[in-house]
């Protein structure tokens, strides 16, 4: 029997998440992003395969991001990613769409540095051209965990999800902030393997097919 490995992320809470207020709305572009954010203490379920997320999963699909917004919800920066369905493996066949909620948001460097968080920074002692030269033309990213993947508009993902108990509607990627249930799709039929000990040791991954990645979720 296989061990399960909890993992303790313990992270600062930062007084960006309680602080921002505006809903902001992520698109697809190749700028370079920068964390500024925190996130409070949680634990992380690391799953040695896809049989075991496929376990938890309440639906497993193909699909596309539709849409991200980012919101400050019960004092946390979280964004809700809504995935047009292409294929469900697993679940309810008949949805054409689904509202994934994440940890951490994604801003505009532009807008961020004229926002709220942005006048918190100037009242800290920071220049308006100081924060300009550092976030202008660029993705702030807060809260979240610590490397974590963010959907981008427009790509597609093989999900691994989770309805939430609280509301029906909404679901949780399961394996969230450690990358394990959300998986990009190459060449439109092919993923990276699912290979966390590769991951840690940062040992390329090889692509195989969705079927393969499926066949294996069984």
């Amino acid at each position: 029997m296989k061990k399960t490995i909890i993992i303790f992320l313990i992270l600062l809470l930062s007084i960006l998440t309680i602080a921002c207020a505006e809903k902001t709305t992520s698109k697809k572009n190749n700028k370079e992003l920068i964390d500024v954010g925190g996130s409070i203490a949680d634990f992380i379920r690391s799953y040695d395969n896809t049989a075991e997320l496929s376990s938890e999963s309440d639906i497993i699909f193909k699909g596309k991001v539709q849409s991200i917004l980012s919101r400050v919800e019960d004092n946390d920066v979280i964004s809700l990613v809504v995935f047009d369905i292409d294929n469900v493996y697993k679940g309810d066949k008949s949805m054409k769409t689904i509202t994934i909620s994440i940890m951490g948001g994604l801003m505009d460097g532009d807008e961020f540095v004229h926002s709220s968080i942005g006048k918190m920074f100037i009242e800290k002692g920071a220049s308006e051209d100081e924060l300009s030269s550092l976030y202008s033309g660029k993705n702030v990213r807060f809260a979240g965990f610590e490397g974590e993947m963010i959907p981008t508009e427009g790509e597609s993902y093989i999900v691994f999800a989770r309805n939430s108990i609280v509301k029906k509607d909404i679901y949780y990627i399961v394996g969230g902030g450690y990358d394990q249930g959300l998986l990009p799709i190459i060449d439109k039929n092919k993923v990276e393997e699912f290979n966390p000990e590769k991951r840690m040791k940062k040992v390329e991954l090889n692509n195989i097919s969705i079927d393969q990645l499926i066949d294996e979720s069984k």
